[in-house]
């Protein structure tokens, strides 16, 4: 996924897959040198009395396209308009795409070092739609299938698909052609029969885990 000035703004990461490239700074989109989608650093150790607040999720959190717009930006504002004295801190720490077990890594990952308080959900679209679609598989993202896929090819085929992916043109005709395509067959969301049971099942047990954690570290 690119931000609107061309930067790619998303990078291949351990543990997780994918994230936000660190030290961004572009006009709708800043992210600080832990990836993740606010314009400045974090203090470690949390100083006494803070309390901190980090939100995970998808793009309903936090977009490339239109970040300043976000529900996770105007979370994070409105905290520093009703806390100005910052003992309450809101971290948006979500990205585009991400799945309930991309969370639970990147919590282990990256969260507990930051001491939250509080971590708040804002997901389960991305589990339950990604799950719908042709040849997916349980906790695996289609962008990582992708990029395997993408390894594997042969040579010419690469080119045609680098080609693409440098043309802004061809980009927008694929994009569209996709769309349209999901569109026809889920209609936003795929019909509740034609979505496998393992979809809402790991669900469940990636945020029953994700919770235990919690429990566990505090």
């Amino acid at each position: 996924q690119k931000a609107p000035q061309g930067t790619l703004a998303l990078q291949f990461t351990p543990f997780v897959g994918y994230g936000w490239q660190p030290n961004l700074r572009e006009p709708d989109l800043q992210t600080n040198a832990d990836g993740l989608a606010i314009d400045h650093e974090i203090e470690r150790p949390k100083p006494p009395g803070r309390i901190r607040v980090v939100l995970l999720g998808g793009s309903f959190l936090v977009s490339a396209q239109d970040h300043r717009h976000s529900i996770g930006h105007r979370v994070a504002e409105q905290a520093l308009v009703d806390f100005p004295d910052r003992h309450v801190e809101v971290i948006n720490a979500g990205y585009p795409g991400v799945q309930s077990f991309q969370e639970l890594a990147f919590f282990l990952w990256k969260i507990i070092p930051l001491q939250p308080d509080l971590v708040v959900l804002v997901d389960g679209r991305n589990d339950i739609w990604l799950s719908s679609l042709p040849g997916a598989k349980p906790n695996t993202a289609p962008q990582l299938l992708q990029m395997t896929d993408y390894l594997n090819m042969p040579k010419s085929k690469k080119v045609w698909v680098d080609l693409v992916q440098a043309s802004k043109l061809l980009s927008e005709l694929k994009r569209r052609t996709v769309d349209r395509r999901h569109s026809r067959e889920t209609l936003g969301f795929l019909p509740q029969h034609q979505t496998p049971s393992w979809g809402p099942a790991t669900y469940a047990q990636n945020l029953s885990t994700l919770a235990d954690l919690c429990q566990t570290w505090n």
